[in-house]
């Protein structure tokens, strides 16, 4: 932002396909280029500045994106989005075999297994063979403690169903899992799932949430992995005075969602 090259070690928070979160120590201009190495394969790619997200002690987190969207440095598959239409959970395993890594869009009854052995079996590319899946250990995200920035730009939120009910698009499971919700407001909060589905799940916390916040959730968590987050809404509150704390829905954002959070 000052005007002087830079080089510098960097930690990512997130990553996806597109791009990814990133810790500077260094203020950027949006729209700037940075050229973005990983140390551990010497892979290079060019990603652009689309915004910062919040201040830590560490530096900002900013929002970085490929200018060529069909490279990927990060040595990880990414599933086509369609692969998410039935899922209820996501995260980054490995095999155990050849230490090939993929983000796994888990379904139902594949999350339940997962969440209560921390192994699945899955076909992994690289073998040919079925292996065992375990979490992935290769950038823990630690706990995020930030102030926020000025918000991305998006729409209000749409007032609470009559009665507090939430419109649901997708059948709910009573799983209690482990999840993140990450906000800059509260921070990490981890917290057991009350329900789950394709489309969301709900939770109970003594932090109240705003309807229409927009969180980054990440279904099922593990604070010693490398944990996969998505952008989600706050869609519910409901109040549980007897317990000193409210219960939530959460919705997750549609690809076209997002985007109009960037524009």
């Amino acid at each position: 932002m000052h005007g002087s090259v830079f080089a510098v070690e960097c930690r990512t928070v997130v990553l996806s396909r597109n791009g990814a979160r990133v810790v500077i120590p260094h203020k950027i201009n949006p729209h700037e280029e940075l050229s973005v190495r990983v140390i551990a394969t010497g892979l290079e790619a060019d990603m652009r500045v689309i915004g910062a997200i919040a201040e830590t002690s560490e530096g900002t987190h900013y929002g970085l994106q490929f200018v060529d969207p069909k490279i990927n440095i990060w040595q990880i598959e990414f599933p086509p989005i369609q692969d998410a239409s039935d899922s209820v959970g996501k995260a980054l395993l490995e095999c155990d075999a050849c230490q090939y890594a993929a983000v796994v869009y888990l379904r139902e009854f594949e999350v339940e297994v997962f969440d209560a052995q921390q192994r699945i079996s899955l076909r992994c590319k690289r073998c040919d063979a079925v292996t065992t899946w375990k979490v992935s250990h290769r950038e823990p995200s630690p706990a995020f403690e930030a102030a926020p920035v000025p918000p991305l730009k998006h729409s209000p939120a749409s007032p609470p169903a009559k009665g507090g009910a939430e419109r649901r698009r997708a059948r709910r499971l009573d799983l209690k899992m482990t999840a993140c919700v990450r906000s800059a407001t509260h921070g990490d909060e981890i917290v057991p799932t009350e329900n789950v589905s394709k489309g969301g799940f709900g939770f109970k916390s003594a932090n109240k949430y705003a309807v229409g916040m927009v969180v980054e959730v990440a279904v099922p968590y593990s604070p010693e992995a490398a944990n996969i987050f998505s952008l989600g809404k706050i869609t519910g509150l409901r109040p549980l005075p007897e317990q000193g704390r409210y219960a939530f829905g959460v919705c997750y954002l549609r690809e076209t969602e997002v985007h109009k959070l960037k524009d």
